[in-house]
Parts: C-alpha cells; sequence; structure tokens
C-alpha cells in the first residue's frame, strides 16, 4: 500500500460532512432493502431540520450590565422615547428596501450587495441602542431588542460572506426567515410601557 501522508488530507466543510453522513444512512437503508419512499423521506427531513443548526459560533450578546440603566422616572421614559425614535426613522429609511427579495442573487442597492447593507444596518441600529440610557422598567424589554438586532447582524454578515459553504449559509439564511420580525413584538411591549408615561 502506498503511504498516505497526512498533509494531503482534504479539508471537509460543513456540507461535506452532511451530504456525506446522509449518503451513507441512504447506503444502509439501500443495503439493507430499506430504501422505500418513506424511509428515503425520513432521511431527507433530518437532514433538513438538521441545516438551521450548523451555525459553529453565534453573534455576540449584550449583558445586562453593559446597559446604561436610568431610574425609573417619566423624565427617564420622554428620554428614552426620544431617542429611540430617532433611532428608529433611520432605521425604517434604512430598511426602506424591505420588501425585496434578500434571497435573490440579483438583489443589489445603491451601496453595493443588500445582505451586506442589512449587516451594515442591524450593526448600526444594535450600536445606536446600546447607548441609549434604559429606564429601569423595560431594561429586560431592551436588552432583548438590542440582541435580537445583534443576532440579524451577525446572520447577515454571514451570508454575505461569499466563503462560506452551502449548508452553512442556508442554516443562517433560514434563521434569518424565522426571526427577521422577532423585534416587532418586543417593541409592541416597550410602547406599552412608554404609554403609561403618555408617549
Amino acid at each position: 500500500f502506498p503511504s498516505h501522508d497526512k498533509s494531503e488530507e482534504e479539508v471537509l466543510n460543513t456540507t461535506d460532512l452532511v451530504s456525506r453522513q446522509m449518503f451513507i444512512e441512504y447506503m444502509g437503508l439501500v443495503s439493507n432493502g430499506l430504501a422505500n419512499t418513506e424511509a428515503l423521506d425520513s432521511v431527507a427531513d433530518k437532514y433538513v431540520k438538521l441545516i438551521p443548526t450548523l451555525s459553529v459560533n453565534g453573534p455576540q450578546t449584550i449583558s445586562i450590565t453593559d446597559l446604561k440603566i436610568a431610574p425609573d422616572t417619566e423624565l427617564a421614559y420622554k428620554n428614552y422615547d426620544a431617542k429611540m425614535s430617532v433611532i428608529y426613522e433611520e432605521h425604517i429609511s434604512a430598511l426602506s428596501y424591505e420588501d425585496t427579495d434578500i434571497f435573490s442573487e440579483t438583489v443589489e442597492i445603491e451601496t453595493g450587495n443588500l445582505t451586506e447593507s442589512m449587516y451594515k444596518e442591524y450593526s448600526r441600529i444594535a450600536n445606536a441602542i446600546k447607548d441609549v440610557s434604559v429606564p429601569g422598567g423595560i431594561v429586560t424589554l431592551h436588552l432583548k431588542l438590542l440582541n435580537h438586532y445583534l443576532e440579524m447582524a451577525f446572520l447577515f454578515e454571514k451570508i454575505s460572506d461569499e466563503s462560506s459553504d452551502p449548508a452553512t449559509l442556508m442554516a443562517h439564511m433560514t434563521k434569518i426567515n424565522a426571526k427577521i420580525y422577532e423585534d416587532e413584538p418586543i417593541i409592541e411591549e416597550i410602547n406599552k410601557n412608554l404609554k403609561k408615561y403618555g408617549l
């Protein structure tokens, strides 16, 4: 047998590993005479469900100790509302193309690739709301909102990375699809708290 030089070993990405494992399962079914439609669908479903969990490392998260916490006063809520309103007006303006199909390979906007622009915008809004003084009564909601935007920035950064392997890329796209509107109920809860102060 020829000697096996480990320096020549093939480096496998996530797609390679998943594909090989799925092929092994398929061959196991075939060799045991169990490769019927139901069994093959079951194997395919197993790997489709696995894809969203393939992210190797996750987004940065912020803890409560990283926030500027203000007293739970009417003035603190007014200041919070004023600053967050400005931040959101900029955010909505930046996302004026929000109905665009982000999964289309041909989509581009003036500043370049849409996914890169989304990464920059979610990073911007996360940094902006991190610097806002938060009234004590809504700290948990604000923190949840901030970490949501950090996660979205992370996911958009990952799908704009052209070196990502296809399975990991699909995992990130699936997460974006599932999570992109998770900020809406958080914002609704924050607004309920602001209404108590007539805002």
